[in-house]
């Protein structure tokens, strides 16, 4: 097993892609720390990381190139109800 440090704006999946190459892996470590594969890792946490191969050639391409994967954006969502959206022109479709 090994460690990785989470930067700012990382997700499991981000991590998992990173060190593995693939998704998939994201499972793994949120088992592994006891954590949800929908929980954000706080940037500069330590979090184990199974020794497992997935995508090795990718893993290598993002660690060659010292590329660090971080897509999380932390902006606020906003949620327009249903009923405030008016379909431009004619729906095409009649029930």
């Amino acid at each position: 097993m090994s460690k990785v440090i989470v930067i700012a704006n990382q997700s499991l999946f981000d991590i998992a892609n990173q060190e593995f190459g693939s998704i998939d892996a994201a499972f793994h470590i949120a088992v592994l720390n006891q954590m949800s594969v929908t929980d954000l890792p706080r940037p500069g946490q330590h979090l184990l990381v199974p020794e497992l191969e997935f995508q090795k050639d990718i893993a290598n391409y993002f660690k060659n190139a010292g590329i660090k994967i971080a897509t999380v954006t932390r902006k606020p969502v906003q949620v327009v109800p249903i009923e405030d959206y008016s379909f431009p022109g004619e729906f095409p479709f009649s029930f």
